[in-house]
């Protein structure tokens, strides 16, 4: 678990300096078709026979996630990397606040107290004492939104269809929008 986070921490400072040498379209175009073409061939046997259903969903769910890594890529050209890591975590947040104009159920007190903290924590960590937000943290803001919705999308996705099918097709449509 430890190695995760500090491989996921460590991908948002690779970014940042990618950024400044790479186009952000052109940057997740190359890393999303060569994470495709290495998953086909992995798992080609599985991936072979896919229906119109899955297809569909791969698309949706590429065009989400092109316009999450994207926007972040932007963020990250006018922003820290520590602040765009802390904002975009507010996914954790928004999910089940979605999820609550989805299902029209209140979310567990636990789920309230943690979304209640990270709202504050977010606003201690990103407004500076002028209290004014950056175009960067907007962008940020956004591209934790729309990863919330890829996520709950995903979830729907998946109770229907081959989730390994949905993730490799999903590569080739996130580099094919990039």
């Amino acid at each position: 678990l430890v190695l995760v986070t500090v491989a996921w921490g460590a991908s948002y400072l690779f970014t940042k300096t990618a950024v400044a040498e790479l186009a952000p379209f052109t940057l997740i175009a190359y890393r999303f078709l060569l994470a495709f073409f290495i998953t086909a061939l992995v798992f080609w046997k599985q991936i072979k026979k896919t229906n119109k259903e899955t297809i569909l969903a791969s698309a949706v769910q590429g065009f989400l996630m092109a316009d999450v890594c994207i926007l972040f890529a932007y963020a990250l050209r006018v922003t820290e990397a520590s602040v765009a890591g802390f904002l975009i975590a507010t996914t954790v947040s928004i999910v089940p606040m979605l999820m609550i104009g989805i299902t029209r159920k209140l979310p567990s007190r636990q789920i309230v107290i943690g979304g209640v903290v990270t709202l504050m924590g977010l606003a201690l960590f990103s407004l500076k004492g002028s209290f004014s937000v950056s175009v960067g943290m907007v962008l940020c803001l956004i591209t934790a939104f729309l990863y919330a919705v890829h996520i709950i999308l995903n979830n729907q996705f998946v109770q229907k269809i081959n989730s390994l099918q949905l993730g490799v097709y999903q590569l080739f449509f996130t580099g094919f929008f990039s």
